[in-house]
């Protein structure tokens, strides 16, 4: 059996620098193939549990881990790679104690920012990321902060009603309490 994580986090530690282009899209195809392998590990996992919606044309845990994947390149903070029955309580990363919830979208010309209105916890920061599943590449659309996404408006895409920050509404680039790959050894 392929143990995907080991394989993403090496590719990533050392391609780091060549994944990401000047206009910002991060090249995801050298670790494609294990995050989709890694997200299928994660829907078998919760295949039964009555949390698990799948409302989008692929897994939404890959569309999860490829954003996840693209804040760690840019940033250099480890990804969670560990398969948790409980999940990750929306907490993907957590840096100097902020608690930060990736999103990944398939939209990634005009990507909302979506979330449950009643989640189990709400996260000090949530992150976008714009999924191009064709060409094998994620951009970072905006972040939000968690009183903003709590307080957005309640828009029903056809699943019931959800916070929604459209994108013009978002913070461009990533939150900046979190590193980037230049600063990381600072850190």
């Amino acid at each position: 059996m392929i143990d995907h994580g080991s394989v993403i986090e090496s590719i990533i530690s050392s391609e780091s620098s060549f994944m990401t282009s000047p206009d910002g899209w991060i090249d995801m195809s050298s670790i494609w193939s294990n995050l989709k392998g890694m997200g299928v590990e994660r829907d078998e996992q919760k295949r039964s549990y009555a949390s698990t919606k799948n409302w989008s044309r692929s897994s939404t845990h890959f569309l999860g881990l490829v954003g996840e994947a693209a804040v760690s390149v840019l940033t250099g903070i480890p990804m969670n790679l560990m398969l948790d029955p409980m999940g990750d309580g929306c907490r993907d990363f957590i840096w100097d104690s902020y608690t930060i919830d990736v999103k990944g979208t398939l939209y990634w010309r005009e990507p909302h920012l979506k979330q449950y209105p009643n989640p189990k916890r709400w996260c000090d920061v949530y992150i976008l990321v714009g999924i191009d599943e064709g060409s094998r590449r994620a951009k970072v659309a905006g972040w939000s902060t968690g009183a903003e996404v709590q307080t957005a408006d309640m828009v029903d895409y056809g699943h019931g009603p959800q916070r929604s920050i459209p994108h013009g509404r978002m913070h461009r680039g990533l939150p900046p309490m979190l590193p980037t790959r230049k600063n990381w050894a600072n850190k």
